[in-house]
Order: structure tokens, then C-alpha cells, then sequence
């Protein structure tokens, strides 16, 4: 009985890590339709992968003003590694890959 029990609970740990591995979104960022934005790829995985993954940021659908709104903020809470033009750069990405779908 204890192994059936013990059993049981791993299964539905594994099923609640798989779930939430699902919901996070992407691990690995899209390519961008237009090719002029690979450079902006390139930053928005370097830059925004330093204090949290890509799949958060992926994870999101966002109107151009509201990724302007978080983007700026993350650059607040550290602009020795977020440039202005590093900000353009990302929400240019951002929008073109996570812009809404409502």
C-alpha cells in the first residue's frame, strides 16, 4: 500500500512540474518574421535572460504600450545593463513576436 501511495504521489508531482513547464511558455525565442530584427533577438535573449528566462517574457501577449511599460521598468531595476538602445531593440522584438492576439 505504501508503494502505491508513494507511487501516486510522484506521478502527480511530475504531472504539476510538466504543467507548469507548459504554462511558462517558450524556452527558446522565436525568429522573428522579418530578418532585420535577428540583432534585437540576439539582445532581447542576452539582456533579458540575466535576471529571469526568455519563456517569462514569451510566455506574454502584450500590446506595444504595455511591453514599453515592462521593458522600461526591468531597464529601471538595472540600466548599468540596459541600454536605451538595447530597450528599442527589444520591444521592436517583443512586439513582433508577442504582440497581442486578443
Amino acid at each position: 500500500m505504501k508503494a502505491i501511495y508513494r507511487l501516486s504521489v510522484m506521478v502527480a508531482a511530475v504531472a504539476t512540474l510538466w504543467l507548469a513547464a507548459c504554462a511558462l511558455g517558450p524556452t527558446i525565442a522565436p525568429e522573428p518574421a522579418d530578418s532585420a530584427l535577428k540583432p534585437a533577438k540576439a539582445i532581447f535573449e542576452a539582456k533579458c535572460s540575466v535576471c529571469h528566462g526568455i519563456s517569462r517574457s514569451l510566455g506574454k501577449n502584450k500590446v506595444p504600450e504595455e511591453w514599453r511599460k515592462t521593458v522600461t521598468r526591468m531597464q529601471k531595476k538595472a540600466p548599468d545593463k540596459i541600454s536605451d538602445a538595447d530597450v528599442k531593440a527589444i520591444l521592436a522584438y517583443l512586439n513582433a513576436v508577442q504582440g497581442s492576439k486578443k
